[in-house]
Order: C-alpha cells, then sequence, then structure tokens
C-alpha cells in the first residue's frame, strides 16, 4: 500500500473540504436567488391582475387593456386572455402555449400566491392567475399569466458562473495549497533533521535554541532530559 506524505494528505483534506464548502455556497445562494425571483415574479403577476380588474371596473373596454398590458409587460414571456360571454374575446399570447390550455386553469376568489397555479410547460414554469372580472354589465374571465422564460435564464447563467467559479477557486487552490502546506511544516521538517543528526556522541550536548523553529521549542527541555 503506498503511504501518502502529510503534505499530500493535508492538500486532499483541504480540497476535499473546499469542494465540500463551494457546493454547499453555491447551492444556498442559488436557491435563495430562485426563491427571490420566484418571489417577485408572483407579486408582479398578483399585481398586474389586480390592476386589470381595477382598470375594467374604471370603465376601460376589454379591446382597450392590451394598450395597458403592453406597457408594462414584456409580451414574450406575459399573456394576457380576456373571454367575455359576447364573444368578443382579447388574447395577447406569444409564448406559443395554445390559449385553450389556459380554460383548464380554476376560477380563484382571492388573487394570492397560495392560489397562483402553476405548471412547467417545457422545463420552464408557467405561472397563471384566472379570476372573474365586469366591463360595465358585462361578466368577464380574466386569465393572466408568466412564462418564466427570463427568470430561468438568469439561472441558468448564475448556476453555471458559479461552477465556473467554484472549479477555479478550486484548481488554484490545488496548485497553490501544497506550497502553503509545506511552508508550514518547516518546523517539523527542520525538527526531523536535528532528530536524525543526533547520535550517542551528541546527545549530551545541549540543543542550541536558535536551531529550533518557535514552534518546536517547548521540545528542546524534553530532549536534553533524555
Amino acid at each position: 500500500m503506498v503511504k501518502l506524505s502529510m503534505t499530500l494528505r493535508l492538500t486532499i483534506s483541504f480540497i476535499a473540504i473546499l469542494i465540500l464548502a463551494c457546493t454547499g455556497i453555491s447551492w444556498t445562494l442559488y436557491n435563495a436567488l430562485s426563491k427571490e425571483l420566484t418571489y417577485r415574479d408572483d407579486m408582479t403577476l398578483i399585481n398586474r391582475a389586480a390592476q386589470m380588474q381595477q382598470l375594467l371596473l374604471d370603465g376601460a373596454r376589454p379591446e382597450n387593456l392590451p394598450l395597458y398590458f403592453n406597457r408594462m409587460v414584456d409580451t414574450k414571456q406575459d399573456i394576457l386572455l380576456i373571454h367575455s360571454a359576447t364573444g368578443h374575446n382579447v388574447a395577447i399570447n406569444h409564448s406559443g402555449i395554445p390559449d385553450q390550455r389556459f380554460n383548464e386553469i380554476p376560477l380563484a376568489k382571492n388573487i394570492t400566491r397560495e392560489t397562483l397555479f402553476r405548471q412547467a410547460v417545457q422545463g420552464t414554469e408557467l405561472t397563471a392567475v384566472r379570476v372573474n372580472a365586469r366591463s360595465g354589465d358585462d361578466p368577464l374571465t380574466l386569465t393572466i399569466a408568466r412564462l418564466a422564460t427570463e427568470r430561468r435564464q438568469m439561472l441558468t447563467q448564475y448556476r453555471r458562473n458559479s461552477l465556473l467559479m467554484s472549479l477555479i477557486a478550486i484548481l488554484v487552490c490545488s496548485a497553490l495549497s501544497p506550497l502553503v502546506i509545506r511552508n508550514g511544516l518547516r518546523a517539523i521538517t527542520s525538527l526531523s533533521r536535528l532528530t536524525a543528526a543526533t547520535d550517542s556522541g551528541t546527545l549530551r550536548q545541549p540543543l542550541a535554541e536558535q536551531a529550533l523553529p518557535v514552534e518546536l521549542r517547548p521540545l528542546r527541555p524534553a530532549r536534553h532530559t533524555m
């Protein structure tokens, strides 16, 4: 069995601890960022639904809502569907998801994070809310959704950057740690050389204190006692 040197054993232990630390930190920060971005998107969706309901109550016509909607959203990932009993429907949907799919979303009485509908679409989270609204005397069904394309891209980029930075840190530490550890073990190396040079003829000779590293000077009295 090959015996590893103390420097190599300490280096391996240090690198293993560093890998665990980088993994734990990256995972914790990634989850924190994911939760923060999800919360931000959820609150944006809730506020947008409330604004649309209020605009309709204030007299805005359903066909005019896309004008307001286009000013406050990214139409590549945000979706607005308005269904009326008269058949005058309004749709802003550039996500590629069929409009009929949103009809399966249950109506929410209260717009909260708990009532938001969530579903994965090809690895991207779709968050939606479907509520009743009124435009004058006409009942409407209002559906507002967001396909979290931007969030997924941000998290993917963050994950790649975290892995890259962790890999660079591990490689740099792998190269430098043997030098640092070897420098830290000089005291033990010095003591080993002094011990190797000791024989029966020199055992009675006092060991010069300045010949010992500071860390090992407490061992000088013990050697003289021997």
